[in-house]
């Protein structure tokens, strides 16, 4: 069998010895077979451009959506943070309201001379003279106040309260804040309202 293969082969070569293929089959053949290797070629280019396009695509969808994902948290732990801080000062106001410091003596006297320098012509301190005039400022304030139950909102609610406010509002707004719970998160929101 192996004879048989060889002896077709060499008839064959034969064959070919005895008519041969033209200069312009030949022409033709590597015509063809450029074409061919071009065109596989050109089809490669254009898959290995649509899978890295797609391939950039996916890995930009990827990262803007991680990024999102990480403003969302750390919007989440600055509002966090921000209600602490208001709780945190609120009850540092209230603790100050309810143990006030006792005046201390000084060099030019007594704690009661100090107390009986400080008296208003009512027979009342100055700071008490103030607290109530501070109080009666509130009360007004917030009777003019646009914002129904701000005295209720925490820091975090009263910056969302006054975000589309300007102008007039926010002085008012400004003006009572400072009165009552003087909140500085609040406060510093409102200036840069006003700044903007």
């Amino acid at each position: 069998m192996n004879q048989n293969a060889s002896e077709k082969f060499m008839k064959r070569m034969a064959e070919g010895l005895e008519n041969p293929p033209s200069i312009q089959a030949l022409r033709e053949r590597s015509f063809s077979l450029f074409q061919n290797t071009r065109a596989a070629s050109v089809e490669l280019v254009d898959r290995s451009q649509r899978i890295a396009t797609e391939w950039l695509n996916e890995s930009e969808r990827r990262l803007l959506q991680g990024i999102s994902e990480l403003l969302r948290e750390i919007d989440a732990k600055i509002h966090l943070r921000l209600s602490q801080l208001g709780a945190d000062a609120r009850e540092q106001t209230e603790s100050e309201a309810a143990h006030p410091s006792t005046p201390r003596a000084s060099a030019s006297g007594s704690v009661e001379a100090q107390g009986a320098k400080t008296s208003a012509p009512n027979g009342g301190s100055k700071g008490a003279a103030s607290s109530r005039a501070s109080h009666a400022a509130a009360k007004e304030g917030e009777a003019l106040l646009p914002l129904p139950g701000y005295d209720e909102m925490n820091a975090k609610a009263a910056i969302a309260a006054i975000a589309d406010l300007d102008g007039e509002l926010l002085e008012a707004i400004r003006a009572y804040e400072e009165a009552t719970k003087n909140r500085a998160t609040v406060l510093r929101a409102i200036e840069q309202r006003l700044a903007s």
